[in-house]
């Protein structure tokens, strides 16, 4: 009826997204970015299964079923903490964000894949499902955060280059000379002054 394929697709994507947006190492404005990924990843589910969609009810479904809001809020906070605050807050926050976002994706799916919709699923089991899906969640997130750095490694400076002006092409102004003044006949300012 629904494409699995498709709902695997948008949930990877999201997964990805979540992973980037817990490395943004200013405190609080990471988890903004992840709740934002996470109503994004659950309207694109809902629609796919043609399911109503509500940001309020979006937003209060992820508060009530994801456990590790606290946790990601004390991960984020960690980066206030200069050096190794930092540091330390960025990893956890980015595996934590792709783990939350992967296993609140399957909750979703589970219930859709069902014919239950998101105002009509009970918290008890969803939170279940969410805490079984938590711990393949940080692997999943663990494994896309290790490619893309592998992707980056690989990637030599010269994909990285910024093409130089020929040699044979004049400046038209040089740092040290700037140009010269327009002068107007007429300035009225000038004259004011």
């Amino acid at each position: 009826l629904y494409s699995s394929a498709a709902s695997d697709v948008y949930k990877r994507q999201h997964v990805m997204f979540a992973t980037g947006a817990g490395a943004i190492p200013i405190p609080l404005l990471d988890f903004a970015g992840v709740t934002a990924v996470q109503l994004d990843m659950m309207k694109k589910l809902t629609n796919l299964y043609n399911d109503n969609y509500s940001e309020n009810v979006g937003k209060a479904f992820i508060a009530s079923i994801t456990s590790t809001s606290l946790a990601r809020m004390g991960a984020s906070l960690i980066k206030a903490i200069p050096g190794i605050g930092t540091a330390l807050g960025v990893v956890s926050m980015s595996v934590m964000s792709g783990a939350s976002t992967y296993a609140l994706g399957n909750v979703i799916t589970h219930f859709l894949d069902k014919g239950i919709g998101l105002e009509d699923i009970n918290e008890d089991l969803a939170r279940k499902v969410y805490e079984e899906n938590l711990e393949k969640g940080k692997k999943v997130a663990e494994d896309l955060k290790n490619k893309a750095e592998q992707k980056m490694e690989e990637m030599s400076d010269d994909d990285f280059e910024i093409p130089t002006p020929s040699e044979d092409v004049e400046p038209t102004s040089t740092p040290n000379n700037p140009p010269p003044k327009a002068e107007p006949e007429n300035d009225v300012y000038a004259e004011l002054m």
